[in-house]
């Protein structure tokens, strides 16, 4: 995550094939929504209103649709910076 080495400053899904719409959702541990995107081209890059958000586990949700067929997938992203 975001540390200014240019390396991993965002965490955003790998696009998958014949995705038809897809949605990002980042939580905290108290279950505080920091993020939300249907642009899978867009990643978080550990902010929330302006301003960093501390190190640690965020909890992910990606909402996804493909065919006829929608699902979810989820786990945890670790910010350090």
């Amino acid at each position: 995550m975001p540390n200014g080495d240019r390396l991993s400053q965002v965490f955003e899904p790998i696009i998958i094939k014949g995705l038809g719409s897809a949605r990002l959702e980042i939580y905290n541990r108290w279950g505080e929504k920091m993020y939300e995107t249907s642009d899978m081209e867009k990643g978080w890059d550990g902010v929330y209103r302006g301003k960093p958000v501390p190190e640690g586990e965020y909890f992910w949700i990606l909402y996804y649709q493909i065919s006829d067929t929608n699902g979810h997938i989820n786990g945890t992203v670790t910010l350090i910076r």
